[in-house]
């Protein structure tokens, strides 16, 4: 099991100028959890500046996935002396789309909404837990992953730690990033470096190597997948590899089998 914290942030506001605090209490806008290509309802003056309170964010739950699996997470947000609570999530993979399904398991307290590329959920105005102190009551939800893993599962959450004085003084937002990784992410034979979902091999996967190892240096999505050449290491080798099975030797040349474990 995991325990992921972090400092505070907020979610709670419309994009540009301040609204008052109870305008969306019971449903911020989408887009505020700090995922990539998304602000924190701090970057957009409605809270303040994110991270900077002692509270945090508490998220229990695994620390990895398997298909047909359903996940189980409970959250909760801690600040002392703040009386009112809020968050937004969602769930994203090494690419920043929507990656699984959330599920809502409490309509009561939670919502969900989904757009265009991604899934979220959020609070309601009773799952505020207005004037209760210190620590919110806590929201349960739970997390469907893709029929066939696709590496690892990325968790973008925001949370606010308000003061219930219907203004945006005095609040505090937390945001924090979980990861779950697939328990076997490596399918068939080695190579799908993007984890891409059609498990292709592609000039893609050649473009993510080298990224990996000169450019962003972010991490492979898949250890397994991303080591090629079956070294146990991963470096340039992997990428000529693929090159080679992609426009030199496809026809003769199979990449290395997906190691048992992995």
């Amino acid at each position: 099991m995991l325990r992921w914290t972090a400092s505070l942030a907020l979610i709670a506001l419309a994009w540009g100028a301040p609204l008052p605090a109870d305008a969306t209490s019971g449903n911020p806008p989408d887009r505020l959890t700090g995922a990539p290509g998304e602000a924190t309802c701090g970057l957009v003056r409605c809270h303040g500046e994110p991270n900077i309170g002692p509270g945090s964010i508490l998220l229990t739950g695994p620390t990895g996935y398997a298909a047909g699996d359903t996940v189980l997470f409970d959250l909760m947000v801690t600040h002392t002396g703040q009386t009112r609570w809020g968050f937004q999530l969602t769930i994203v993979d090494y690419a920043g789309n929507r990656f699984g399904e959330l599920v809502r398991l409490d309509s009561l307290r939670t919502q969900l909404s989904v757009d265009e590329t991604r899934d979220y959920l959020k609070h309601t105005d009773v799952g505020t837990d207005a004037g209760i102190a210190d620590t919110s009551a806590g929201w349960q939800f739970a997390w469907v992953p893709p029929a066939t893993p696709q590496g690892p599962a990325f968790l973008y959450i925001a949370a606010n730690a308000a003061n219930n004085d219907s203004t945006n003084a005095g609040d505090f937002v937390y945001t924090t990033v979980g990861r779950l990784d697939a328990e076997r992410c490596c399918i068939g034979r080695r190579g799908n470096v993007d984890c891409d979902p059609d498990n292709d091999v592609a000039l893609t996967d050649v473009l993510a190597l080298l990224d990996h190892l000169f450019i962003s240096t972010a991490p492979v999505c898949c250890m397994a997948t991303a080591d090629v050449d079956a070294d146990g290491h991963i470096g340039l080798t992997d990428a000529s590899t693929l090159l080679s099975h992609l426009y030199f030797m496809r026809l003769i040349r199979e990449l290395p089998a997906c190691p048992e474990e992995n």
